[in-house]
């Protein structure tokens, strides 16, 4: 609150300042909407939106607190269950910042996941080599079994086994005590990339779109009972 008297126009301030006092999801998602505008006018006005800097928003430090505001408005419009809007928001991240230091290609993936768009989903796939990634493939998979194409699902299975460590085992624990139990032990800040600790963590971040997909964990729970991990890349 200091921080916004002193500085009425500092954009981290104020976005702390709505996070806090905001009394509910409707109410928040238009301050970070009004929030969000006006900072996008203070860039530009700035002439940081010209088109040398599209792609490399983050790299620009005077860019940083317009993207977190950026991120907070798609978190909140996800809890509002505003999916288009949201990865609309998600693709003008993604195209201001194309190397995704926020990891808003996750996100986006999984919205894609929930709405069935596999074109734009398999874009995301390809351009974040996402046959390396342990989320990436993870919300493909659902995609896949969604669609009908359990082929190609077991497919994207067998990348998540060879990328990622103890798979079999986060497939194993759901519907059972143990999800419940590791999932509280996370932690929101640090996790280790490709272990079950990644997987459980897209698993809670993206609960909208792996909530109701009860038969998809028990398919790849039966379906990974047959696989090995082929060429193991960790």
């Amino acid at each position: 609150m200091k921080a916004r008297e002193i500085e009425p126009e500092h954009v981290d301030a104020a976005l702390a300042e709505i996070e806090m006092t905001a009394k509910n999801p409707y109410e928040e998602e238009m301050l970070l909407c009004e929030l969000q505008q006006k900072a996008e006018k203070q860039l530009r006005e700035q002439g940081d939106f010209g088109k040398e800097a599209i792609g490399d928003f983050w790299l620009l430090v005077g860019t940083r607190p317009y993207m977190r505001v950026c991120h907070a408005y798609v978190e909140t419009l996800l809890v509002n269950r505003k999916m288009r809007l949201a990865a609309k928001e998600c693709e003008s991240m993604l195209r201001l910042c194309s190397r995704d230091n926020l990891g808003i290609r996750y996100t986006l993936i999984h919205i894609y996941a929930y709405l069935e768009e596999e074109k734009a989903a398999q874009k995301i796939f390809k351009k974040y080599h996402g046959a390396e990634e342990t989320r990436l493939p993870l919300a493909m998979a659902l995609l896949s079994y969604k669609l009908g194409k359990e082929e190609a699902a077991r497919k994207y299975l067998q990348m998540l086994l060879d990328n990622t460590k103890d798979v079999k085992k986060f497939f194993s624990a759901y519907g059972t005590k143990k999800m419940e139990t590791y999932t509280e032990t996370l932690s929101p800040y640090s996790y280790r990339p490709h272990t079950m600790e990644e997987l459980f963590l897209a698993f809670t971040d993206h609960a909208y779109a792996y909530g109701d997909a009860h038969a998809f964990f028990f398919w790849a729970k039966e379906s990974l009972r047959g696989m090995k991990r082929v060429s193991a890349k960790r």
